[in-house]
C-alpha cells in the first residue's frame, strides 16, 4: 500500500487533485527518477536543544542506494510544502544523508534539523497531510 501511494502523485496529494497540480509536482521534483520505495520509516530526536528528523526509505534489492540516496536528499533540501506551499528550508537543515544496505536491502537514511524548536515540526504532521512528494516515483 505504501509504495502505491508513495508512487502515485494522485494519491499521496490526496482527495482530487487536477492534472495541472500533479503537473506542477512533477515538474517541481525535477528529472532525476526515484523508484519506488518500499518502507518509508520516520524518526525524532532530541540532542540538546536541537531536533533531529530522520526519514529512512528502504528500496528493492539491486537499487543503487548512493544514486537514490542523492535523489532523495536533494528533494528534502529543496521541499516546498504541498499544504503550505512554503519551503521547508524555512523551517529545517539538511543534517546528513547515508546510503546502507541492511539485509540486502537498499536503505537511504535522510537527516533534517528542525530551525524553530519553539514550533518544532513534526513527521506526523507531514504524514497526516499527505505531505511526502519527496517519496514520489515515475
Amino acid at each position: 500500500i505504501v509504495e502505491d501511494v508513495a508512487s502515485d502523485p494522485a494519491a499521496m496529494l490526496g482527495l482530487n487533485p487536477t492534472a495541472e497540480e500533479i503537473e506542477t509536482v512533477r515538474k517541481y521534483l525535477g528529472e532525476a527518477s526515484l523508484l519506488p520505495v518500499l518502507l518509508p520509516a520516520f524518526g525524532t530526536h532530541r540532542n540538546g536543544d536541537a531536533t533531529y528528523l530522520t526519514l529512512a526509505a528502504v528500496f528493492a534489492p539491486g537499487a543503487d542506494v548512493t544514486k537514490v540516496t542523492e535523489i532523495l536528499a536533494e528533494r528534502m533540501r529543496t521541499y516546498t510544502s504541498l499544504v503550505t506551499k512554503q519551503p521547508l528550508a524555512e523551517r529545517w537543515t539538511f543534517v546528513q544523508a547515508t546510503p546502507l544496505e541492511i539485509d540486502g536491502l537498499p536503505v537511504a537514511l535522510v537527516t533534517m534539523q528542525v530551525n524553530d524548536p519553539a514550533l518544532p515540526l513534526a513527521w506526523s504532521q507531514m504524514v497526516f497531510a499527505r505531505d511526502l512528494a519527496f517519496l514520489w516515483s515515475d
